[in-house]
C-alpha cells in the first residue's frame, strides 16, 4: 500500500481486506511481520498445494510428479530451522497431506471437470477514481460459455462447507476479483466457484458455485472506492495515535484467533516513543520514502 503522486492509493486486494478487518493487524501484517522469519505453517502449506492445483488444472504435468515436487518444496522450507517436536509434527503432517491431496484433486476433477482455464494467477488492476487496486485472482475459468472466478481454499477437517459458502457469499474481496475479471475479459462473470479442500485423513473436496449479485457487486465497488478515499486521508494525517487503532471484534473471527494477537497485546508494553518510532517508519514506507 502506498500513496501515488496524485494523492490516490495503490493497494492490493489483500492489503485492503486486512486494513478493513483491523488497522492494527495491517500494521503488523504488512510491516512488522515482514521483518520476522516465522516458521512454516498452514499458509505456506496451502500456497504449495495451490500451485500444484493450478498445474493439474492446466493438465500439463502428471499429478504424481507434482505431488513429489510439492513435498520437496515443503521440506525445503524447514532447512533453516532446528526441528523441535512441534515443528517436526508440522513438517510430517504437511508431507502426508500433500502426498494424498495432490493426486486426490486429480481424481476429484476427473469426476468434476475443472473447466477451461482462461486466466491463472495473472496480475490484474482496477482503476477506481484516483486509486489503483491490484490483485492476482486464483483463476478465471470458462464453463459452458460462462466465466467463473475460481477460489481454492485449504481448511481444517472440521470446516463446514456451509459456513465457508456463507463467508464467500458476503466477502467483498471476492467481488473485487469478479469485477476485475469483467473489466479484463469484457464479459460478465457468473460468480465464484469455491473449491474447498479439507485436511481430513483422506483429503476431501467440496465444490460450490456462488452466484454474483448485481446490486451487491455495485455497492461493493462503491464501498471500496470510498474506503480508499478514507485511507488515503488517514495515511497523510498527523494524528498517529488514530492511524492504526485495534478492532477488538476482529481478534477472533470464523473460530480463529488473529495470528498477531500476541504481538498486538505486547504493543502496550512498548514505550510511547518506541511505538511512534515504529509507526513513523511505516508511515514513511506508505508515503514512498526509503
Amino acid at each position: 500500500m502506498k500513496l501515488k503522486p496524485n494523492g490516490g492509493l495503490q493497494v492490493s486486494v489483500s492489503e485492503l481486506k486486512t486494513w478493513l478487518t483491523c488497522n492494527r493487524k495491517f500494521l503488523y501484517g504488512e510491516y512488522h511481520a515482514k521483518s520476522k522469519h516465522a516458521p512454516p505453517g498452514a499458509m505456506d502449506l496451502g500456497g504449495i498445494f495451490h500451485k500444484a492445483a493450478e498445474e493439474i488444472a492446466l493438465k500439463k504435468r502428471l499429478p504424481d510428479i507434482l505431488a513429489v515436487e510439492a513435498v520437496d518444496k515443503w521440506k525445503k522450507l524447514f532447512d533453516d530451522y532446528e526441528l523441535d517436536p512441534k515443528l517436526e509434527a508440522t513438517l510430517n503432517d504437511g508431507i502426508i497431506y500433500l502426498r494424498k491431496a495432490v493426486p486426490g484433486l486429480r481424481d476429484f476433477w476427473e469426476v468434476n471437470p475443472p473447466g477451461e482455464v482462461l486466466q491463472l494467477e495473472q496480475a490484474a488492476s482496477l482503476e477506481l477514481g484516483d486509486h489503483t487496486i491490484v490483485g492476482r485472482p486464483d483463476a478465471i475459468i470458462k464453463r459452458q460459455n460462462e466465466l467463473w472466478h475460481r477460489q481454492i481454499k485449504t481448511a481444517a477437517a472440521s470446516t463446514s462447507i456451509t459456513l465457508t459458502e456463507s463467508k464467500y457469499a458476503l466477502d467483498w474481496h471476492e467481488a473485487v476479483y469478479i469485477y476485475m475479471a469483467e473489466m479484463h475479459h469484457k464479459k460478465a462473470v457468473a460468480g465464484t466457484e469455491l473449491l474447498l479442500c479439507r485436511k481430513t485423513k483422506v483429503p476431501s473436496f467440496f465444490q460450490s458455485f456462488i452466484l454474483r449479485d448485481e446490486r451487491e457487486l455495485g455497492e461493493t465497488i462503491n464501498t471500496v472506492r470510498l474506503t480508499c478515499d478514507k485511507i488515503a486521508v488517514r495515511l497523510t494525517a498527523d494524528e498517529r495515535e488514530e492511524r492504526f487503532p485495534m478492532n477488538p471484534t476482529a481478534c477472533t473471527t470464523w473460530n480463529r484467533t488473529c495470528m498477531f494477537l500476541p504481538v498486538c497485546r505486547k504493543l502496550h508494553d512498548l514505550s510511547e516513543g518506541d511505538f511512534i518510532t515504529k509507526e513513523d517508519r511505516y508511515g514513511d514506507v506508505c508515503k514512498g520514502k526509503s
